[in-house]
């Protein structure tokens, strides 16, 4: 009995310490399997009872991971006080973490020592801070409100269905459960609404399509008979799991059978179990479909696929591109009018968190709505109700819930009054109108004065008009006008942000790429802005030796300055300055595609 008290009493530090470690390899398992929650759990009770400094940064990750920023900075900042640097890409999630806390000057100083190759995480986050106040500039043309639909849970993703909406909740969970799973289980609810104030109390929607996982999104083909549903990986009732035990999320087609019932038909084909597709969205005549992915070969986190349907058949995936893709995550896409794409994404100039965007397809640039439609928080999917109220989803006021559905109408009448009767303008709707988006800068024609006029009008702020001063004077009562003055007496720099478009050139060639008319604009401002001056920088791809690509780079830069001096453009406000294939966009390497290639083949300018 004495040998085995005494053997036990030697193995004991053996025990612990192999105990210790194995939390520590549970809580690696957790963050694999994206079970943040469970996750922090394993990795405070393994601090207890070691003084392993490593692991204080991966706790910074798990709370941004669950959203919670302040208690994500703490840690991140605990990892550098004990003399631990930051990953690289913890670093950018430790800048996130600060922005959406508004402490600018500290992730000013973070980023400014950040000498990673997310480069265009670091720009962006730093034009945010340059331009925050433009996300608030519209703020007082929206009123807001909660649907009185929403519950404790998450409730998202609103689509119109039959005579009413579908949406996706776990609504049937509540917290403590939510806490056990760490993984919801989302389904579909159907309700209706004649006012869109008050609803019909919500149904899920076909009980049978219901398994041990999530449902929903989904998007519908026209003649609502077929649609493309997100779910959990169970086929034919059985589990797909992937090498980090995870079960991913796969889009499903299924169809109405003669009894009207719902029947899954197959798993569509570019599915895998190694990686999730998800978020699905359809063309109105259902003959090609958007969705998001985080397959291998995109740019990072989960991007926009776009699909072909024909006679049945799916074609291959094909990416949207840099311009609406990221190295973090693009989700929830919606279509209007089948030419203007809605997304969330946190990889571009945003508030925090997920932000909800807009593209036209068919030159795809990427344009923040702004408040009241982004916040600090997670801003999710987008819903077009009329043109005066949209809906999204959003996880701000969290005392609330988790994700709720809010209103956004529009309150300013679009119809102007007419300034000499103040009575609604029968002329009106001759007249041209715009949406105007945070960061997109517009030119109004007015009527009987042509685009291609020399005058110079300004606005003018009065007491509670504002004033055209033209040909002809005209005013008109203000809203908010105190407000209005603020924003319109900040001066916004320009000093060192990339606001025209790179010009782009052929493969190993200071031959500019069908770019004239980007040449003409910059033309036409360095000609009515004689007071500033820029800077041509020159880049390549990674292809060629450093010293080839640098003197590559300056020549297309020249070449570019060349094209300058040659429409009167003086030499003196031109610099070219050369950066070869430093500064690369991808984290492609050496397995970039051609596309990728091309976008690094370019010269951008800074106005100085």
């Amino acid at each position: 009995m004495r040998f085995f008290s005494i053997l036990l009493f030697v193995l004991l530090p053996y025990i612990s310490f192999a105990q210790i470690t194995e939390s520590l390899d549970k809580a690696q398992q957790e963050i694999e399997r994206k079970h943040y929650y469970h996750a922090t759990e394993l990795l405070e009770q393994y601090l207890v009872r070691s003084k392993d400094s490593t692991v204080l940064q991966t706790l910074g990750y798990t709370h941004a991971m669950q959203g919670h920023q302040k208690q994500a900075i703490e840690w991140f900042e605990k990892s550098q006080d004990a003399g631990i640097k930051l990953t690289d890409e913890n670093t950018i999630l430790y800048a996130q973490q600060l922005y959406v806390e508004k402490r600018f000057d500290a992730l000013t100083e973070v980023l400014n020592n950040y000498d990673g190759a997310d480069l265009r995480s670091k720009n962006n986050l730093l034009d945010g801070v340059k331009n925050y106040d433009l996300f608030y500039i519209d703020e007082d043309l929206y009123e807001v409100q909660r649907l009185s639909l929403n519950s404790t849970m998450s409730d998202f993703a609103l689509i119109a269905y039959d005579s009413g909406f579908l949406f996706t909740s776990n609504r049937s969970f509540d917290d403590k459960t939510k806490k056990e799973l760490e993984y919801n289980y989302f389904k579909l609810y159907f309700t209706q609404s004649d006012d869109f104030k008050s609803f019909t109390q919500p149904s899920e929607f076909e009980p049978k399509l219901g398994i041990k996982g999530n449902d929903g999104p989904i998007a519908f083909f026209p003649s609502e008979q077929k649609a493309i549903v997100s779910r959990n990986n169970y086929h034919r009732g059985i589990r797909g799991i992937t090498h980090r035990g995870t079960n991913e999320i796969e889009l499903y087609e299924i169809e109405k059978n003669a009894k009207g019932e719902w029947k899954e038909l197959l798993r569509l084909p570019f599915d895998s179990d190694d990686f999730s597709t998800f978020h699905p969205v359809l063309s109105s005549d259902g003959t090609w479909m958007i969705f998001a992915s985080n397959r291998p070969g995109g740019y990072g986190g989960s991007d926009l696929y776009k699909v072909s349907y024909t006679n049945q058949q799916w074609s291959e995936p094909e990416n949207l591109g840099s311009e609406i893709n990221t190295p973090q995550n693009e989700l929830f896409p919606t279509l209007l009018g089948d030419s203007v794409l809605y997304f969330s994404s946190d990889g571009h100039v945003g508030m925090g968190g997920l932000d909800i965007y807009r593209s036209n397809l068919a030159q795809p640039k990427a344009i923040n709505l702004g408040s009241p439609f982004n916040s600090t928080e997670d801003d999710l999917s987008w819903f077009y109700l009329d043109a005066q109220r949209q809906v999204i989803s959003t996880d701000r006021g969290k005392e609330q819930g988790d994700d709720d559905m809010i209103l956004i109408r529009q309150t300013v009448d679009k119809n102007p009054a007419n300034i000499d009767t103040k009575s609604p303008s029968a002329a009106a709707a001759a007249l041209p109108s715009f949406d105007i988006w945070c960061f997109q800068n517009l030119s109004l024609p007015i009527q009987g004065i042509g685009l291609d006029s020399q005058r110079t009008f300004q606005f003018v702020l009065d007491d509670n008009l504002l004033t055209l001063t033209g040909d002809k004077d005209a005013s008109l009562p203000l809203n908010n006008a105190s407000k209005i003055k603020e924003q319109l007496s900040k001066t916004i720099s320009i000093s060192n942000y990339h606001e025209i478009t790179p010009f782009f050139f052929q493969f190993a060639s200071d031959e500019l790429i069908n770019d004239e008319t980007k040449l003409d604009m910059l033309i036409s401002l360095l000609k009515q802005n004689e007071g500033i001056n820029i800077t041509l920088y020159g880049y390549t791809d990674s292809k060629g030796a450093a010293a080839f690509n640098l003197a590559l780079a300056k020549r297309r830069a020249q070449s570019v300055k060349d094209l300058l001096t040659q429409q009167g453009i003086a030499s003196s406000r031109i610099q070219v300055i050369s950066k070869g294939e430093t500064q690369l966009l991808t984290n492609c390497g050496t397995q970039c595609t051609d596309e990728e290639h091309k976008h690094e083949r370019r010269v951008e300018v800074e106005i100085n």
